[in-house]
C-alpha cells in the first residue's frame, strides 16, 4: 500500500511540475515573447517593463489561469461521471 501511495504522489508532483510549465509558456510565448525571467517581476509586482505588465496582466495570465481553472473543472466532472456510471453497473 506505501508502494502505490508513493507512485499517486510522485505522479501527482510530476502533473503539477507540468501544469505550472505549460502555464508560464503559455503566458511568454505569443505575437510578444516574453521573457521568462520578467514574469516574475510582472507578478510580484518588481519593476517589470509596463507594456510586458500590461500584456501579461489585462491578456495572457488571465486566460491562462481562466483555462486552468476549465480544466480542472472539466476533469472534475469527468471523474464525477464515471464514478456515477460505476454506481450504476453496480446495481444492475
Amino acid at each position: 500500500m506505501k508502494k502505490r501511495q508513493g507512485r499517486y504522489t510522485a505522479a501527482f508532483a510530476i502533473l503539477l511540475v507540468l501544469v505550472l510549465v505549460f502555464l508560464v509558456l503559455n503566458v511568454c510565448i505569443g505575437s510578444v515573447n516574453i521573457p521568462v525571467s520578467e514574469i516574475p517581476k510582472i507578478l510580484f509586482g518588481n519593476g517589470a517593463d509596463d507594456v510586458y505588465t500590461d500584456i501579461v496582466m489585462g491578456i495572457r495570465f488571465p486566460r491562462a489561469l481562466a483555462a486552468a481553472i476549465l480544466g480542472g473543472g472539466l476533469a472534475l466532472s469527468g471523474y464525477l461521471l464515471q464514478i456515477g456510471r460505476a454506481s450504476c453497473r453496480e446495481r444492475v
